[in-house]
């Protein structure tokens, strides 16, 4: 088990290693994940606002094609997923 903070995540947010402006998704299958990618996109909601969260990849999928973007342009990141938007909404 892999224990986070949320000073840790503040941290994370605020250090985003994408360009200002650029589109991600995370994709969050569970209320654990979901919930702790909630938190970061609500610190980074000052300095990010391309991040949307979804709960499944075939959601995703669906609203980057809607967008305009490829999932195919998609760069994986660590723990399943890719601000202002909720995709929940």
């Amino acid at each position: 088990m892999m224990e986070v903070s949320a000073a840790a995540i503040g941290r994370l947010a605020q250090s985003s290693p994408w360009p200002r402006g650029s589109c991600r998704v995370f994709i969050a299958p569970t209320p654990v994940v979901y919930g702790l990618s909630r938190i970061f996109q609500t610190l980074a909601a000052d300095e990010d606002e391309g991040l949307v969260i979804f709960h499944s990849a075939s959601e995703a999928n669906a609203w980057l094609q809607r967008a305009g973007h490829s999932s195919a342009d998609a760069t994986p990141r660590p723990g399943g997923g890719s601000g202002s938007q909720r995709a929940d909404t």
